[in-house]
């Protein structure tokens, strides 16, 4: 057995707009707890808006990703990208 789960990438933008996919990416079983979801996007308002929401839909943990440097997430300035202006990332 696992000490942690942890979700598949989970896009805020996709949780802020209430895409099927993205609700369907958190799913997870009570027996694979403690559970934490990894989110990305590149805008801190909006991350922020969906550690929000993965906690009300009753996740142990976020995971905010900040390493992430898959040329189509770091191309929209999330993941990795963000770690070029952390004064953003402080608000």
């Amino acid at each position: 057995k696992s000490g942690v789960v942890i979700s598949e990438l989970v896009s805020a933008n996709g949780l802020k707009y209430g895409g099927d996919k993205t609700f369907k990416l958190m799913s997870y079983n009570a027996s694979e707890r403690p559970v934490g979801i990894q989110l990305f996007g590149e805008t801190p308002e909006v991350l922020a808006e969906a550690a929000k929401r993965v906690q009300d839909h009753g996740a142990d943990f976020v995971d905010l990703n900040f390493g992430c440097p898959v040329k189509k997430v770091v191309s929209k300035g999330a993941g990795a990208a963000l770690l070029k202006d952390l004064i953003q990332m402080r608000t």
